[in-house]
């Protein structure tokens, strides 16, 4: 029986899974108290960098305001089989990415 955090999105022909998960992430508001959309990346190392890159443009909302968010990683994807798990991470706050 799977877990209560597990999903079942799409029932693939492989029920083993690809061995290269790629994770969920998306950005913590902690004003607004909620998440933005969520992206796909390949590891955290990936995401971090994303995100660094958009605050490389000082008018982008996440790079005004850092300090007001985090980036969490949500869970993992399976890309062969479609799986979902639910395994929320704080990542890092964004204002430690920010370079002057």
């Amino acid at each position: 029986m799977p877990s209560d955090n597990v999903y079942y999105v799409n029932f693939g022909s492989s029920i083993k899974g690809s061995k290269k998960m790629k994770g969920i992430y998306s950005v913590f508001d902690k004003k607004a108290q909620e998440y933005n959309a969520p992206f796909v990346e390949i590891t955290d190392a990936t995401a971090i960098r994303a995100v660094q890159q958009l605050l490389q443009n000082k008018e982008h909302p996440l790079a005004m305001f850092s300090e007001d968010y985090d980036l969490v990683k949500l869970g993992t994807f399976d890309p062969v089989t479609g799986i979902i798990e639910n395994d929320p991470m704080d990542l890092i706050q964004l204002e430690k990415l920010k370079t002057e």
